[in-house]
């Protein structure tokens, strides 16, 4: 296939793999390779951020210097580059929390991926949850300037754009909705080498029924509203011996204390930065995926759920009521013995919900969203 050649602008440091942002870059890289485009990932490196020279408390202030001064001469350099080949090019930024440098790009094809605007909204004091210092604020005000003077941004879901709509100044017709496919084949395992996988992450646990959680300890994940919910539950489903098996990063202080304060001893199970596979039997073997988000950009977790057959329990709100659709048993995340009594209420629909699931995820499909990348490419690049 011919087309433009994609420069994909993505995280700070590492790009590490257990992030969404980690994998939505890898995703593009691989689909876009896939249909024959050239393709550079350029990441802001951690060089100042990194360095044993720069003592430990200053090296957050080294890493901005990295982010802020280092990288935007790297990408005008890439951008002369590009212009000097004489071919068809565009700088994709894979996320909104690089778009200062929608700047240095400002006179060549580029367009920005936003996924949310949560950080934007509690600089502008629009958060509930959120309040951010003074330099917060500056550094998440210079990322909206940077939308707004974005050649095109595309939005993961139609939740995000209403968002970005209520904070920006930028035209409607510079904003479209090309909503996010899955980053991984999920499916429904087969029940041998599901078992197989459970056996050998669980363990001694792995015949017992268990609830999965799948989530950074990021604060809108609320990993802690979902303990809660399920020692509730557990309350109110004495009989049933479940465990919950959260995936994600190590317990945090606060999710420990949880566990002891609830008794939870035992019960709750967590496996740290497990591969996509693995993952996929989870989902397959699970009674239930809960997933009590505050708020999202979309919510992937949702998604791979449901294409594995998993009935998805979550919050009340979108963008998980648009992931969701009507395949989702919702519920309030701010009331963990309302969202428990709910659960319990609903527990019958779980087998209607796993059978409605895989349907409602076809609604997000990882080609169609790399068919509509791919045409606003070209329309930006002229190719």
């Amino acid at each position: 296939m011919t087309g433009p050649h994609i420069y994909l602008v993505g995280a700070y440091g590492t790009g590490d793999m257990t992030t969404s942002m980690g994998r939505f870059t890898e995703l593009l890289r691989a689909h876009l390779t896939s249909r024959g485009l050239g393709v550079d990932v350029l990441k802001p490196r951690a060089i100042l951020g990194a360095s044993k020279l720069v003592p430990k408390k200053l090296r957050p202030l080294a890493g901005l210097v990295d982010k802020l001064v280092l990288f935007p001469r790297e990408l005008r350099r890439a951008s002369r580059r590009a212009r000097a080949a004489g071919t068809p090019y565009i700088f994709h930024i894979c996320d909104q929390a690089y778009a200062n440098y929608t700047g240095p790009l400002r006179d060549v094809p580029h367009l920005v991926t936003c996924h949310d605007v949560m950080g934007i909204e509690a600089a502008l004091g629009r958060s509930p949850y959120m309040t951010f210092g003074w330099n917060t604020r500056l550094y998440q005000k210079m990322l909206l300037r940077g939308l707004n003077r974005a050649q095109r941004v595309v939005c993961v879901s139609e939740t995000t754009r209403l968002a970005l709509k209520a904070v920006s100044t930028i035209p409607d017709s510079r904003i479209r909705t090309i909503l996010i496919g899955p980053n991984h084949p999920y499916s429904p395992m087969p029940e041998a080498e599901a078992r197989e996988r459970v056996g050998r992450l669980l363990g001694g646990a792995a015949g017992q029924p268990y609830i999965l959680h799948v989530g950074a300890n990021i604060w809108y994940k609320n990993r802690a509203g979902a303990l809660r919910i399920f020692a509730r539950l557990r309350e109110l489903r004495a009989a049933d011996d479940l465990r919950l098996v959260m995936v994600g990063r190590s317990f945090t202080p606060e999710m420990k204390a949880i566990v002891e304060e609830e008794s939870l001893s035992g019960l709750v199970i967590p496996q740290v930065n497990i591969d996509s596979e693995d993952l996929r039997a989870l989902y397959s073997r699970a009674r239930a995926m809960i997933f009590p988000s505050l708020c999202e950009g979309f919510g992937w977790p949702i998604l791979e759920a449901q294409s594995c057959g998993c009935p998805v329990l979550t919050t009340n709100r979108p963008p998980m009521t648009e992931v969701g659709g009507t395949a989702a048993l919702y519920f309030d995340p701010a009331d963990p013995a309302e969202a428990a009594r709910t659960i319990a209420a609903g527990w019958g629909e779980l087998p209607a919900l796993s059978a409605s699931g895989p349907a409602n995820a076809t609604r997000f499909n990882t080609e169609r969203m790399m068919d509509e990348y791919v045409q606003t490419y070209r329309e930006l690049a002229g190719a």
